[in-house]
């Protein structure tokens, strides 16, 4: 019988906890061992979040796969919902304005609600994205249910994510890692030893034990224990584009019910969002290295920049070992979520994979460049006129690809939607006009339909919308009836 093929994974945080549940379960009875081992540094896996974490609508397929959903996170990890985020300070258009999962409206015979909206705009009505999508009417109201399953109610397309305290969310992990199958070692990483053609042979751990390694998974965060070792990871900068890399986290206990989204608030010298959940608010504070947002001890300096390769020779690093993002949009935790859907799809049974890692690195390249596009979006746009660090972030540099997004939109509403794009159409279109990004012209296929025409049914699209709304209950109550459930 041949040996089992051991997969290890450094870090024991949130991030290398999900690794190792996600992977032990997918590769049961396949020959495969999976090793969690951690490193006994703070967990900074998914990145400067370290107390609350946000999932987006994406994560709860991978929840599905290790056995968790939202009932059973909200009573096994404090979870509550949350419907997108709130923002302060930045527009110029909105003193706030609220961004969704999801887009804003619906289609009408084919076009593009925003291409019906800019055409109403044209004819001199204002309107507002928000006031005809259900995510920031819920929000504002505090009321939520599930999506129901009638595709005819206006919230069956409903989408939403979950905000967790990262330290429970960590456990509930670990145990599911641990029946599945992964076994969770009691020391902690030492080091590795590599073969003559590169690739790590073997973990070390600090009682002396060894294993010999087919895939090594660097989980370990912003310690990069693994990832620094091998040779060819090379580092690529992103300070000049996203320039906050100074973090403190703060945390006030409630007793309030957590309102259904983050709010991020723009701030002289950085910005503070404040992401609440059962039992409690944290605030985490983002300003650059030279502005004294808030100089108590305990911050986390960590800046933005990821690989040249996240995957090299048999060492895949993954969450904030492979790229540190600002936080903005709540992205880590999902970009850890999509790294490991693309591992299991990519992962090999033999080695060299050298197909398999230059598909993974030309994917997840991919999509870290376009989020890291979409995190300087706000910078980009923002109406803080006459302060230092907001003036340098509108005239700074901006990525190619970038450049062109916000051109080809401003020019005629249309997006330019690349390989890793992480919003769609509608999110995009959303996001500019709430930050006041608004096209010359429209298409003229809206022209097609009557004004008259639109305007009943952007009436009726408000109207059914608020009627679904009403009668849900408030979001403290449904959290409530899910903590009952479990205790009958």
């Amino acid at each position: 019988m041949s040996a089992a093929r051991k997969l290890i994974v450094i870090g024991d945080g949130v991030a290398g906890a999900l690794t190792a549940a996600v992977l032990a379960r997918a590769l049961a009875n396949t020959g495969f061992e999976v090793h969690l081992v951690g490193t006994g540094g703070e967990d900074t896996s998914v990145g400067p979040s370290t107390m609350v974490l946000t999932t987006r609508p994406g994560m709860a397929r991978l929840h599905r796969m290790i056995g968790l959903d939202d009932e059973r996170l909200v009573q096994s990890a404090g979870a509550s919902f949350t419907l997108g985020s709130a923002w302060s300070g930045w527009s110029s258009v909105r003193p706030t304005y609220f961004v969704p999962f999801g887009g804003a409206g619906a289609k009408l015979h084919g076009v593009s609600f925003h291409q019906l909206a800019a055409r109403l705009r044209a004819t001199g009505q204002d309107l507002r994205f928000g006031d005809y999508t259900a995510a920031p009417m819920m929000a504002q109201s505090g009321r939520f249910a599930l999506p129901p399953a009638d595709p005819s109610n206006p919230l069956a397309e409903l989408e939403h994510g979950l905000h967790l305290p990262a330290r429970e969310y960590r456990a509930v992990l670990l145990q599911r890692a641990t029946a599945f199958g992964a076994q969770h070692s009691r020391t902690t990483y030492d080091g590795v030893e590599f073969a003559p053609d590169g690739s790590i042979s073997v973990v070390r751990l600090a009682d002396g034990s060894r294993h010999d390694a087919h895939l090594v998974v660097d989980a370990s965060g912003i310690e990069r224990a693994v990832v620094r070792q091998v040779e060819d990871m090379e580092w690529q900068d992103w300070s000049g584009l996203l320039p906050c890399n100074t973090w403190v986290e703060t945390m006030q206990a409630t007793n309030a019910a957590p309102p259904l989204y983050s709010h991020v608030e723009a701030l002289p010298t950085g910005w503070r969002m404040t992401v609440p959940t059962q039992g409690r608010a944290v605030q985490l504070f983002a300003s650059s290295g030279s502005a004294d947002l808030d100089p108590r001890p305990g911050s986390t300096v960590m800046n933005a920049g990821r690989l040249a390769e996240p995957w090299v020779g048999n060492c895949v690093a993954i969450g904030a070992a492979a790229a540190t993002l600002d936080p903005v949009h709540a992205l880590p935790l999902d970009l850890v979520r999509s790294a490991l859907e693309r591992l299991l799809r990519l992962l090999p049974g033999t080695l060299p994979a050298s197909s398999e890692a230059r598909e993974y690195n030309r994917e997840t390249i991919a999509e870290l460049d376009r989020s890291r596009d979409l995190a300087m979006v706000a910078y980009r746009l923002n109406a803080r006129s006459g302060e230092s660090f907001w003036d340098s972030r509108r005239a700074g540099e901006v990525p190619e690809e970038l450049g062109h997004k916000l051109a080809l939109y401003e020019s005629r509403g249309r997006v330019s939607l690349l390989d890793g794009d992480l919003l769609d159409e509608d999110e995009w279109a959303l996001l500019f006009d709430e930050l006041g990004l608004r096209p010359r012209r429209y298409d003229s296929i809206a022209d097609a339909i009557p004004v008259e025409h639109l305007q009943r049914q952007f009436a009726r699209m408000r109207e059914l919308t608020i009627t679904a709304i009403r009668p849900l209950p408030t979001h403290g109550e449904y959290l409530s009836a899910i903590r009952r459930s479990a205790a009958a």
